[in-house]
Order: C-alpha cells, then structure tokens, then sequence
C-alpha cells in the first residue's frame, strides 16, 4: 500500500472497499517491489490483474472523440466524401453498429505515419483529457499498482489515442489494450493503415482481447457503459461501475439500473456526488453520462 495514505480509497462504497484493501494487503505482502507490472510478468498465475476501461472511465471524456475534432480542425485527416465532420460520420456509423464505428475512428488515420498520430493525440488529450482525470480513479490505480496489481486499461478508442492518459496514471503502454490498426514502413515511416485488427475491443470483444493477452479473468473490472458490462462481470472478484451511462441509442441499456438489479457497487465521480450515493441522486443529475467507448 501506498506509504503516508492514512485512508486510502475512502471514495469506495464500503462494500467493497473493506473487501479490496484486505486483498491488497495480503497482495502486496507477496510482492518483491512495488510498482506498475507490465501485461508481460503478470501472465504468471500468480499476479493479480484489475482491467479498467477508458472513456468515462478513467477519464470523463471520449478520447478518441476528442482527437476526431481536434485532427479535423486542423484539417490532418481527410473527412470520407459527403462527411460534415469526422466525429459526426463516426457518430453515424456508430448509430447503425458500435463496433464498426469504433473501427473507423481507427482506421480513419490510414496513411499517416504513427509517430505523426502519436504526437497528435498527445497534443490533445493534453488539451482536454488531462483534466478530465478523474482523482479517484487515479488513486485507485496508483493503490493496486502500489500492492503489485497488474493495471489493463481495455478501450473500445484507438490505442494511440488512450497511451497518453494511460502514461500520465503510470500504467506501461503494454498494458493498454485497445484498437489497433495494422502498420507497414512505407517511404522508410511506419504509418497506419486501414486494416483493423481483431478483436474490436468493444462489449465481448474486451473480455476475448484480455483471454487472448492474459490467459484469465481479472480480479477486479470497472467501467461505465453497457459495452464494458461483459468484461465487469467477466471478472472473478470484485466489480465496479463508474458514473453509469443511461441508454444512449439504439441496443443500449442503463448499465446503472442493471448494477442496482445485480448488487454492483457505484462509484460517482462528480464534485456534487458523494461516493455510494443511491442511483436515484445520479439519474437526477442533468449530465447525459460518460462516453460509450
């Protein structure tokens, strides 16, 4: 456990609070030194894994929605024939079929050289993401990662697009599993291509991308939508849902009343929310929710 931390994580209900921190004690009295594990060590049996998602998450924005607008407003990828925006024809494909939208935001970059993307989406998540971190959360990363917990940030965003933030809360790139694109060197630069690779890491497709990577169930997961509900309950111990997204279009549902109906511990982020509120607090609040990748 983190030295100096006279109540650490006193944001979590107590229900699972108690649970977590005597497991965490019992973990880090097991491990030779503290720190972030990369994916790598912890396919060892022995080493506890949390997988976390991303947008709404972690953070309260979509990044790969915000490096969308921040690209087209410089006018650095070009938008498909008839699109008014990059975002709004993710958007678009997105209403129809999620996966597919999700694939595009990647795939969208084709051409590009990766080193190029990877400074974009630094530039933007600094201009908007960074902030947007949500405290807890980094606390409860940075506690796991203390007690030799293996931290996975599962993202249904591009993997360029989730580094940054995953960097600012200590978590090695490695860990981070999220939509990748095929690269080929091309003029002597790696660039992107359009070939997205499998699985897409939205709703069944987080709890594949963690059995492929990782052989097992995490311990513990969290997330926020109905897309992340699978790899929640794909998780052997413990589960959390943070600032639960009401039903956000067509094959969606309240994640925060199935937690309620299933006894899934609630974690509200906001200044106005206090840790474990009741559900009803939250559905009164006027914000829409996080976002759904």
């Amino acid at each position: 456990m983190p030295s100096g931390q006279s109540n650490p994580l006193s944001f979590l209900p107590a229900s699972l609070r108690a649970p977590l921190l005597d497991l965490l004690h019992s973990a880090s009295a097991k491990t030779a030194s503290a720190g972030p594990v990369p994916l790598s060590a912890a396919r060892r049996g022995d080493v506890p894994v949390a997988a976390f998602d991303a947008d709404g998450t972690l953070w309260g924005v979509d990044v790969s929605d915000e490096l969308l607008e921040w690209v087209d407003a410089r006018g650095l990828v070009t938008r498909p024939s008839g699109a008014q925006s990059l975002k709004s024809w993710c958007d678009e494909l997105c209403r129809v079929e999620r996966a597919k939208g999700y694939a595009w935001a990647a795939a969208a970059y084709a051409g590009h050289p990766a080193d190029e993307v990877a400074e974009w989406a630094d530039a933007a998540f600094e201009a908007t993401g960074r902030a947007q971190i949500h405290p807890q959360l980094a606390e409860l990363v940075a506690v796991l990662q203390a007690a030799g917990v293996c931290v996975l940030v599962v993202s249904a965003s591009p993997v360029w697009a989730v580094l940054p933030g995953a960097r600012h809360l200590g978590i090695p790139d490695e860990n981070v599993l999220a939509i990748e694109v095929e690269r080929e060197v091309v003029g002597g630069r790696v660039r992107l291509t359009d070939r997205v690779r499998a699985p897409v890491t939205s709703s069944q497709g987080k709890v594949a991308r963690i059995e492929d990577a990782l052989g097992r169930a995490p311990f513990f997961a969290a997330g926020n939508t109905i897309d992340d509900l699978p790899m929640i309950e794909f998780a052997t111990t413990f589960r959390l849902v943070v600032d639960p997204r009401p039903p956000h279009g067509a094959g969606t549902a309240d994640v925060g009343a199935i937690a309620a109906e299933r006894g899934y511990p609630v974690l509200l982020t906001g200044a106005l929310a206090a840790a474990g509120s009741a559900l009803g607090a939250h559905s009164a609040r006027t914000s829409a929710g996080g976002p759904s990748a």
